[in-house]
Order: structure tokens, then sequence, then C-alpha cells
């Protein structure tokens, strides 16, 4: 199995504690995976969606996507797995 993880920032705590700590798990048990920071530009957030049809699934890390980015990565992946925190209702901007 092939799993594409996309987090905005790799560096943040929240990415340590809750995917960094499994990387050693996943692959020990057969899944291979790929790390993709969410780039800003339309164009480079697009083609990293498009890439996503490579994998068996994406683990989308604490990230709201807009409307049209979220309905263009459903439309490229076989499996989206969503991450939330607890206070999804807040915004972070």
């Amino acid at each position: 199995m092939k799993l594409l993880i996309i987090s905005s920032n790799t560096d943040r705590s929240s990415f340590r504690e809750r995917i960094a700590v499994y990387l050693d798990t996943l692959h020990d048990n057969g899944i291979d995976y790929a790390i993709g920071v969410l780039p800003y530009g339309l164009l480079a957030r697009r083609k990293l969606f498009k890439s996503s049809r490579k994998f068996d699934g994406v683990f989308l890390h604490k990230k709201r996507l807009s409307l049209p980015d979220a309905f263009f990565l459903r439309r490229c992946c076989k499996k989206l797995i969503y991450n939330f925190d607890d206070a999804v209702m807040y915004d972070q901007n």
C-alpha cells in the first residue's frame, strides 16, 4: 500500500506527535509513504493533488481546504483520510 501524507507544515508539533511517531510503524507494516507539503500556489497544489493518483490513499493532516481544492483532491485520489484537530470550528488564519 502507498500513502501520500499532506501537511501544511511538517515542523509543527502536531505533525511530530500525530504522524512522525508512526512513520516507522507504517513502514514496518508494509505501507510505503511520501510526505507532501501543501504549497501556496494554485498550480503547485494541483500538481500535488494530481500526484495522489499514484497512491492508494491520501492522509490530509490538519488542513481545511478551500472548496475547489477539496473537490479537485477528491477527484484525483482514491481514498481520502482527514485528520482534524478538536478545535476544527476555529479559524487558524
